[in-house]
Order: structure tokens, then C-alpha cells, then sequence
């Protein structure tokens, strides 16, 4: 009998495997389901770092597609023969489809090449304790004393004028927040990333939802609801509660303990300090 650590290449050799990725991309995972309509593929990057690699897939006869669970839309997958362009941001996951009725990878728009639109400067904000303040350049809030060990709502706003070329790009509109950095992991687990927004934040653009930003990649679509000439934006971020927590005295506990003896003891609470949160950058309009 061979050894059992041969046993993975004898049974390459014999039989494809379902998916095979670059050898770059350790973190991916995939989990494959055959449905009536097609084949199925659930990928996930577990790294806190992006992975961008290419992906083959043991199917034949239908073509990939991308499904986007969080906005119903699909788009055509780059493909080359068997493989497919396999680009996810820290924790990204994404589903490939293949079908007989998948989306034609359709020909990049003859348009001129547009330069990222630097949105990172001059927002006005206006806190839920009634505090507005402007931003020439965006910063955490406990960088700020009044705002410090401030939880909650804030209130980021401020006008882009934007080129009529971009209207009439072709392509698609996003703005975008910024990419997440690699941390350690922190002793409960979690994902190790620092997000450029901090803790989440709405979207509104002209009035309109454009969406939420919470995990990676920190952006939105913005296309359909910007116009040339000057736009609205607006930007709703929630922090956490521990820096209000952190700026609030502990309760003084004697006569409690004199009277009915030291039940508990406070956890590491002469530790809680405020985490950085808001709206940190850059942020930018992007058309790709």
C-alpha cells in the first residue's frame, strides 16, 4: 500500500480537481453546489490581505458569472479558457455561477480613461450631541477633544462638481472609502482589519440611498445617481459605544462593599480607552 501522503497527487492524476487556484491564494476556500440550472460556487478569501489570482473550474459546456447576494446584480466573469480572474478584498466572498444563460463578457466602452476624483477634503459634520464642526482634512474623531468619547451618529456632507464626461462615460461610477489595513488578531478572534470607516455608515447621494459600507470592499455604487454639475453627498457614520464608555467616570463602590461585602470586580476597565472611528479615507469617485 503507498503512502497515504501520496494519496493526494495519485488522485490528481486519475481525476481533475473541482477547482483548482493559484498556488498564492492558500486563504481561499470554496464550497461547490450542483443545481438544476448550473453549477454553483461559494468563494471565500479567509486572509486579512486581498488575494488576486486566477481560479479554474472543472465544468464544461457553460459560462461564469458573478452573483451579487447583497445587490441582486450579475455581471459576466473574465474568464480565459477554464480559468477565471479571481480578485477578493480581506474576508471577501463572492458567488460564481455557471450557466447555458450566463451574461456575454461585454466590450469595454470606448471612453477616455478618467482620473480618481479626490473627495478626501473640506466635509462639513454635524454630531447627534448637536456639535458641527468642519473637516478640511478627514481624521478619527478622538483626535478631537469635544468628540473624543462621543458614541454615535455623525453626519458627514459635502458638494462634488463633477465633469460632464463622466456622465457620459459608459462605465461604471464608484465611490469608494478607501482600502482596509491588516491588524493582529485581538484575543477574541474577529476579523484583523482596520476599516477606513469605522464602525459603518449609509450612503445618500443626491437624496438617494446608494448603500451601505461595512465590510470590504468599503465602497458604493454610485452610477445612476450622479449628474454633471454639482452633487450631493452625504455620509451617515456609527461608531461604537466603548468611547463613551471610556470617557465615563467608574461608579465608587465602598459603602456598597462595607455594607454587603466585595461581590464582583470591575474587568479591566481602568484599560477601555476610545477607538479611532469616522470616516477616515480617502475617498475617492472612481469610473471603471
Amino acid at each position: 500500500m503507498k503512502d497515504e501522503q501520496s494519496l493526494g497527487k495519485e488522485l490528481a492524476a486519475l481525476y481533475a480537481p473541482d477547482v483548482r487556484i493559484g498556488s498564492d491564494a492558500a486563504s481561499v476556500g470554496v464550497v461547490h453546489r450542483k443545481v438544476a440550472a448550473g453549477e454553483v460556487y461559494f468563494i471565500v478569501n479567509t486572509a486579512n490581505t486581498p488575494v488576486h489570482t486566477q481560479a479554474a473550474f472543472r465544468v464544461k459546456g457553460l459560462k461564469p458569472e458573478w452573483w451579487d447576494p447583497f445587490s441582486g446584480k450579475r455581471s459576466a466573469a473574465r474568464s480565459e479558457g477554464a480559468a477565471v480572474a479571481l480578485d477578493l478584498e480581506p474576508y471577501e466572498s463572492r458567488v460564481l455561477v455557471y450557466s447555458a444563460n450566463a451574461m456575454a463578457a461585454a466590450a469595454a466602452p470606448a471612453s477616455a480613461a478618467h482620473v480618481p476624483l479626490d473627495l478626501s477634503s473640506d466635509w462639513k459634520v454635524a454630531f447627534g450631541n448637536g456639535l458641527t464642526t468642519e473637516m478640511g482634512e478627514l481624521k478619527s474623531w478622538t483626535d478631537t477633544e469635544e468628540t473624543r468619547f462621543f458614541s454615535g451618529q455623525a453626519t458627514y456632507e459635502k458638494t462634488a462638481d463633477l465633469p460632464e464626461a463622466w456622465t457620459r462615460s459608459g462605465g461604471e461610477v464608484y465611490l469608494n472609502f478607501g482600502a482596509g489595513k491588516a491588524a493582529a488578531q485581538n484575543r477574541r478572534g474577529g476579523a484583523a482589519i482596520e476599516s477606513p470607516v469605522r464602525e459603518a455608515a449609509r450612503v445618500y447621494i443626491n437624496g438617494s440611498l446608494a448603500g451601505s459600507v461595512w465590510k470590504p470592499p468599503y465602497e458604493v455604487d454610485a452610477t445612476g445617481l450622479l449628474r454633471a454639475g454639482s452633487n450631493t453627498i452625504r455620509v451617515v457614520v456609527a461608531n461604537l459605544g466603548i468611547n463613551r464608555l471610556a470617557g465615563t467616570s467608574l461608579p465608587n463602590y465602598r459603602l456598597l462593599n462595607l455594607r454587603y461585602g466585595e461581590r464582583f470586580q470591575e474587568q479591566d476597565m481602568q484599560n477601555v480607552q476610545p477607538v479611532p472611528c469616522g470616516m477616515l479615507g480617502p475617498v475617492t469617485l472612481t469610473v471603471r
